[in-house]
């Protein structure tokens, strides 16, 4: 028989992160999907741009975070 899976998006709420709603999570057997943590000066890169594919979208941020290491590092 097929079981469904629910997933329940965490986006670190304050009422989605408290004891009782991590513990009702747990006993209902949800899988969750935890909510990276943002960054708002990729926000500010990313703004206004706009992609035509995922590719395109995945290929920015990871420029974005190449020319981050080499000024971070001084290498490059």
């Amino acid at each position: 028989m097929y079981k469904k899976k629910i997933i329940f998006h965490q986006d670190s709420a304050p009422a989605h992160k408290s004891v009782l709603a991590m513990r009702k999570l747990r006993d209902m057997h949800y899988e969750l999907l935890e909510h990276p943590l943002s960054s708002p000066d990729l926000e500010l890169f990313l703004a206004d741009q706009r992609f035509s594919s995922n590719q395109e979208a995945i290929a920015a941020v990871e420029g974005y975070f190449a020319d981050l290491r080499r000024t971070t590092t001084g290498t490059g």
